[in-house]
C-alpha cells in the first residue's frame, strides 16, 4: 500500500496524537480504507497507508467538513438557565431531554452519532440546580420528550472539553470549520505551527501553559487544523454513560485525570485503532506485553485546569 507520511503531527502529544486519529477517521469516513501506523524521525510521525497523497488527505478532511456544516444531526443549542434569565447555549452539557432529542435526530447518520457519542453522554448523577433547570416549554423548539423529568440532570461532557465560563464547545467547533481551507489544512499536517491568523480555540494548545517564571506573557498559539482533527478524533472516543462519565482512554475525572493513549508499529485500521484505546490499563503494560500487541511506545498527558482555574489543558506528556 502506498504510505503517506505527516511530519507536522506529533504523536508524543496528546493533540497531535489525537489529530493523527483524526485524519484516519475521516479517511474511513469517506470510504478510504486508511491504516494507521507511527514512525520514528525524530518525533512519533503517523503513517498513512492506503492513501495516495498529502493532497488526498488535505482534500478529503474539507470535504468532511463541508459535509457536516450541511448536516442538521449534531448537536443543537439548547436553553441554559442563568441569573439574567435563559440563553441559547451550544455547550456539552444539555439537559438529558435534549441529549436523547440529539441522539434520536442523528440516527441513521453514522458519523453524527458517533462524534455525539464522543461530545457527552447521559449521567443522571449531575443534577442540576433546581433554579437552572430549563421547561419544557422553553425546550420545545428542540423537540425533547414532555418528560419533565428528564430535565433534572444535564449530560456529562468529554473530558477533552476544556471549555470554562461563557464559552460553548460547539461555537469554537463551528468556528474553527469555517476557518479550513485545503493549503492551510496540507501545511498544519507536513509542517505544522500556529497559524498566524486570529480565530478562536478549544485551549487544545500543549504548550500554551509555559510557566510564568520563563514565559511572563503567555499566549495560546492557534492550530485550527490540528483542533478540527482532533474533534474529528472524539468519534472513536466515546463518553461512556454512568452515574459518572467516563471518556475512552482516560483515568480519573475531567480536568483532575489523564489521557493514556499507545503507539504502534503495524499499519491498522479505525476499527482496530478504537478497539486499542479502550484497552484497558495499557500503562501497566510490561515490556513483553508490549512487544507482543505490537505496540512501541505508551504516553500519558494530565487533563487539569489551566492557570485561570476555569478552563482546562494538556500537562506535558510523560512516557509510560
Amino acid at each position: 500500500m502506498n504510505a503517506v507520511r505527516l511530519d507536522g503531527l506529533d504523536g508524543g502529544s496528546a493533540p497531535g496524537v489525537l489529530a493523527s486519529l483524526g485524519v484516519l477517521d475521516v479517511l474511513t469516513t469517506m470510504e478510504r480504507p486508511a491504516k494507521l501506523a507511527w514512525e520514528r524521525h525524530g518525533r512519533w510521525r503517523p503513517v498513512l497507508h492506503g492513501v495516495q497523497d498529502v493532497d488526498a488527505i488535505a482534500n478529503a478532511v474539507l470535504k468532511d467538513a463541508k459535509a457536516l456544516t450541511a448536516s442538521q444531526a449534531l448537536p443543537t443549542a439548547y436553553p441554559k438557565i442563568e441569573e439574567k434569565g435563559p440563553r441559547m447555549h451550544r455547550g456539552l452539557e444539555p439537559p438529558r431531554a435534549v441529549w436523547r432529542a440529539s441522539l434520536r435526530s442523528a440516527l441513521g447518520e453514522a458519523v453524527n452519532l458517533a462524534l455525539w457519542a464522543g461530545l457527552c453522554a447521559e449521567a443522571p448523577a449531575a443534577l442540576l440546580d433546581p433554579k437552572r433547570r430549563p421547561t419544557v416549554a422553553q425546550c420545545e423548539p428542540l423537540k425533547v420528550s414532555d418528560d419533565a423529568a428528564l430535565l433534572d440532570a444535564k449530560a456529562s461532557p468529554t473530558f477533552f472539553d476544556f471549555t470554562a465560563r461563557r464559552e460553548a464547545f460547539l461555537d469554537q467547533v463551528a468556528s474553527l470549520r469555517a476557518s479550513l481551507d485545503a493549503e492551510g489544512i496540507k501545511e498544519a499536517l507536513t509542517v505544522g505551527g500556529p497559524s498566524p491568523k486570529p480565530g478562536k480555540t478549544l485551549r487544545w494548545d500543549d504548550a500554551a501553559e509555559a510557566p510564568g517564571a520563563i514565559f511572563p506573557v503567555k499566549e495560546t498559539r492557534l492550530h485550527p487544523v490540528r483542533e478540527w482533527l482532533v474533534f474529528r478524533a472524539l468519534a472513536l472516543l466515546p463518553v461512556l454513560p454512568g452515574c459518572r462519565a467516563q471518556t475512552t482512554g482516560c483515568r480519573g475525572e475531567r480536568k483532575n485525570g489523564r489521557f493514556v493513549w499507545p503507539l504502534w508499529s503495524a499499519p491498522i485500521d479505525r476499527r482496530t485503532v478504537r478497539s486499542l484505546l479502550g484497552y484497558p490499563a495499557l500503562e501497566k503494560l510490561d515490556s513483553a506485553e508490549r512487544t507482543r500487541m505490537g505496540l512501541v511506545a505508551v504516553f500519558s498527558a494530565e487533563l487539569t485546569k489551566g492557570a485561570d482555574g476555569k478552563g482546562g489543558v494538556f500537562a506535558p506528556t510523560t512516557p509510560c
